[in-house]
C-alpha cells in the first residue's frame, strides 16, 4: 500500500467516524426529548392521579349523602302511608 492510498484510507476511516459521531448526536438529542417527553407524562399522570383522587372522596360524600336522603324518603313514605290510612 503506497502514500497515497493509505491517505485515501484514513480519509474514508475519518469520514465513517465523522459520520458516527453525527449519528451520536443526533441519537442523545433524541433521547434528551424522549426523557423530557416521560418527564412530562409522569407529571400528568400524577396530576391526573391527584384529580383522581379528589373525585373519588366528592363521589364517596356523594353515595353517602345519597344514601342519607333515601333513608328519610323512605320514612316520609311511610309516614305518608300512616297518615292516608288513618
Amino acid at each position: 500500500m503506497n502514500e497515497n492510498q493509505f491517505g485515501v484510507l484514513l480519509e474514508d476511516v475519518r469520514d465513517m467516524v465523522k459520520g458516527l459521531a453525527e449519528g451520536q448526536k443526533v441519537m442523545e438529542e433524541r433521547m434528551d426529548n424522549m426523557q423530557k417527553d416521560i418527564s412530562d407524562i409522569q407529571q400528568d399522570v400524577k396530576h391526573l392521579d391527584q384529580k383522581m383522587l379528589r373525585f373519588e372522596r366528592k363521589l364517596d360524600s356523594v353515595v353517602t349523602y345519597t344514601a342519607q336522603v333515601a333513608e328519610k324518603v323512605t320514612d316520609h313514605e311511610i309516614r305518608i302511608t300512616v297518615l292516608e290510612r288513618r
